[in-house]
């Protein structure tokens, strides 16, 4: 049976990718075709799979006699991050996935992690769930980059409308709140193009003019 060109793998269905190709799937999961699909091992495919940077999860199913059903799930990249002058696509909680490429070019923000930063990472899907909820009346897919400390907390900056964004991370989830309120007033009343910087911080909101507005 392991040697039969009966069992010869003829087609393998691919499902569930976005950024990895279906020729880089295969050369991954080391399924050629022609091999004999009784002589691999299911588990050492998916280990192999799993082993990708890009694949949260994996399943394979052997369908007899002659192809084989991959599905994956791949984890999604959210930022861009700079690693020794290379651009570097990185999960929510800034963990590497692979180079920037033009082959697989996704825009994004670039993540910056300063002194102290490290501790808010693990909170960034709590961040980012806040304000894509908030209704806000700004567009937080124009955020060009995003920058964690313990001195400044969670910043963020959106090239339009030119505005700056900060928490504080002591009370996270309170800060957000309020800020979210402050940006939801603002944009009612018209306001926020003349903003320049909204700072949330000790259950206190400060909103900053810009100096280039009219």
């Amino acid at each position: 049976m392991t040697t039969h060109e009966y069992f010869a793998i003829r087609d393998v269905e691919i499902s569930g990718n976005l950024m990895l190709s279906k020729d880089e799937i295969l050369a991954t999961a080391g399924l050629v075709e022609g091999a004999n699909s009784i002589a691999l091992n299911i588990a050492d495919v998916e280990d192999r799979l799993a082993s990708s940077p890009w694949i949260a999860e994996v399943s394979v199913k052997r369908l007899l006699p002659d192809r084989f059903a991959i599905r994956v799930t791949e984890r999604e990249p959210a930022f861009w991050v700079l690693r020794d002058g290379t651009l570097y696509y990185a999960d929510v909680h800034g963990n590497i996935l692979a180079p920037v490429g033009p082959g697989r070019f996704t825009s994004l923000p670039t993540l910056e992690v300063g002194p102290g930063g490290e501790d808010l990472l693990a909170r960034m899907p709590e961040v980012i769930a806040a304000f894509k909820g908030a209704r806000l009346p700004v567009d937080i897919s124009l955020v060009s980059w995003v920058r964690l400390s313990a001195g400044r907390g969670v910043e963020l900056y959106l090239d339009n409308p030119g505005l700056r964004i900060s928490v504080a991370p002591e009370n996270l989830g309170g800060n957000l709140d309020r800020l979210c309120q402050v940006l939801a007033d603002l944009g009612r009343r018209g306001e926020l193009r003349e903003v320049g910087e909204v700072r949330a911080a000790d259950g206190n909101v400060w909103v900053l003019k810009d100096p280039e507005s009219r």
